[in-house]
């Protein structure tokens, strides 16, 4: 099949390729100049064009939002009352029988929320996410990354994918490496530090890298020279690919 970088960029932030077809190309962009080039020029036209939409004016932004407030809330009431409107009875007659009810409900599940949640400290959203992804081998988003992947030869691990996307609104860039072994880590980049998990364990410092175990994986995050996280099976692995960043 002939190599048409155009056609390939089109298709991969169009969500035409499947999957696997995604993973594929995703490690093709880090070995090849000319596609990488074609997707970033790509976004970048993107950007250009969705920045010159005109938004509604705001008097019928704010009208048609409170309509649907309206709405919203009206069926929130009858669902947590379990009613149903009755014909000729207006729903806020229902709403007013169906408030405390309500609001007792909503009471209990409060409590239940501070007394289980005070058992133990919950498991940040980003790390749940970084750990579900790396053992179901996917990558933060379709998104390509503004960086290329670091360089990890040294440590025989090759780029096989990159992707950027959020994690409970931290913004990252992913990048997957395998060995020769088969071996995987996937190396995760943000501007901002990722919050640390429950239980995790200090390498070095009040402020310095951390370790911690999640199932068969683990994950060890370093907020400097950048926050960055490293997620494998291999412990040994994820410590020494930490190592070559520069972050122990």
């Amino acid at each position: 099949m002939r190599h048409d970088p155009e056609r390939s960029a089109a298709h991969f932030l169009g969500g035409a390729m499947t999957g696997e077809e995604q993973q594929s190309f995703s490690g093709h962009l880090l070995r090849c100049p000319d596609c990488w080039s074609e997707v970033a020029q790509a976004r970048t036209g993107r950007s250009l064009a969705e920045s010159t939409r005109t938004s509604a004016p705001a008097a019928l932004r704010d009208r048609v939002r409170g309509l649907v407030e309206a709405e919203a809330l009206d069926e929130a009431l009858d669902a947590a009352s379990g009613t149903v409107p009755v014909a000729g009875w207006p729903r806020r007659r229902l709403a007013a029988i169906a408030l405390p009810a309500a609001a007792a409900a909503l009471a209990l599940v409060a409590v239940l929320v501070v007394v289980l949640g005070g058992r133990g400290t919950p498991e940040p959203p980003s790390l749940q996410q970084a750990v579900a992804d790396y053992s179901a081998q996917r990558l933060p988003g379709a998104q390509l990354p503004d960086q290329r992947a670091p360089d990890l030869t040294g440590l025989q691990l090759q780029p096989v994918g990159a992707g950027g996307g959020t994690y409970a609104g931290l913004d990252v860039d992913g990048f997957a490496y395998r060995d020769p072994a088969g071996r995987r880590v996937v190396l995760y980049l943000s501007d901002d530090p990722f919050p640390e998990a429950p239980g995790a364990q200090r390498l070095e410092g009040a402020d310095g890298p951390w370790i911690v175990r999640r199932g068969a994986v683990t994950v060890l995050c370093a907020r400097l020279p950048h926050a960055l996280l490293v997620v494998g099976e291999d412990a040994q692995l994820v410590r020494s690919t930490a190592s070559a960043l520069g972050v122990l």
